[in-house]
């Protein structure tokens, strides 16, 4: 198997870029895709063990035309799943991992997807439709599903932060990748709020943006403790939160419709125990976000 070794500069280490030839079945690397007019180019960091099933999914889901990135750590049990893969091998944050992916994808269209986060064929050929009309980014309605109670619970909250926040409640999954060149990457310092605060940027460049009617599913953890870890490395992520003050207003004014959120929340028809493991959730997590907090003020 043949590689590339490329330096990104100090963010990341050295890096390695697997990829596949388009007319060979036997998995064998070249350095990058070597796909003609490719349309879209999906960017997925990669944290922990790949679905199989997933990835095979996405095979199916996005045309011949496509490439998908992943970017993380021991990937290349991944390279005989898809000839449609690049993989990149790095040690990196979130918007580091999507940064490499930028910096060599080929797709006229980028998707930042999570491994949580399922697209339907309907979304793909939308897309694709609005962004021959002229628009920049399209905003994608998520559908949040939990498989146990507890997955229930989680869904239900940010179901409803997404109801009642029109404006920050969804954000850009899709770009034309041409933005990039006059709104940047993402700031490779952020774990969290990454795209966020691209999205921010993307604003300010007065750049077009359309609504998908089509949703993504978004998969919520299965069990307490991986809901109880992901809550922990979002409050720590916050206390080393470093943004402008416009940045910051932003923040605020998504936080404060949590508020309204709850309403919304107490107020849906919904089984009751899942409401009171949501509450429960929140109030675990705003106690988290306290303590943070206090830790920044004091500089524990």
């Amino acid at each position: 198997m043949c590689k590339t070794i490329c330096n990104r500069g100090s963010n990341t280490k050295d890096v390695t870029i697997y990829g596949f030839r388009s007319n060979d079945d036997k998995g064998y690397c070249t350095s990058t895709n070597s796909f003609e007019d490719i349309i879209f180019s999906v960017i997925v960091p990669v944290k922990g063990s790949l679905n199989k099933k997933w990835l095979e999914y996405l095979d199916k889901v996005f045309s011949h035309n496509s490439e998908i990135i992943l970017i993380g750590e021991n990937i290349l049990h991944c390279t005989q799943l898809s000839r449609k893969i690049v993989l990149i091998e790095a040690k990196c944050n979130r918007s580091q991992a999507r940064n490499l992916g930028l910096s060599i994808c080929k797709g006229d269209l980028v998707f930042f997807l999570d491994m949580d986060q399922v697209p339907s064929k309907r979304l793909v050929s939308e897309a694709i439709e609005l962004f021959k009309k002229g628009y920049d980014m399209i905003k994608i309605p998520e559908r949040f599903i939990g498989a146990t109670l507890w997955g229930r619970a989680s869904a239900l909250w940010k179901m409803s932060i997404q109801e009642v926040d029109k404006e920050y409640g969804c954000i850009p999954r899709i770009y034309s990748k041409k933005v990039f060149s006059r709104v940047g990457g993402f700031d490779a310092d952020l774990d969290i709020l990454e795209d966020f605060i691209l999205y921010l940027r993307a604003r300010k460049a007065d750049l077009k943006e359309a609504w998908a009617s089509s949703p993504l599913y978004h998969f919520e953890q299965h069990n307490l403790k991986e809901i109880i870890e992901k809550s922990y490395f979002y409050s720590k992520a916050l206390y080393s939160l470093r943004i402008k003050g416009v940045e910051n207003k932003a923040i605020l004014t998504k936080y404060m419709k949590a508020i309204h959120a709850f309403i919304k929340m107490m107020t849906s028809r919904d089984d009751l125990r899942v409401k009171i493991c949501c509450i429960a959730l929140i109030a675990f997590r705003l106690l988290l976000i306290i303590l943070q907090f206090i830790r920044r003020i004091i500089r524990i």
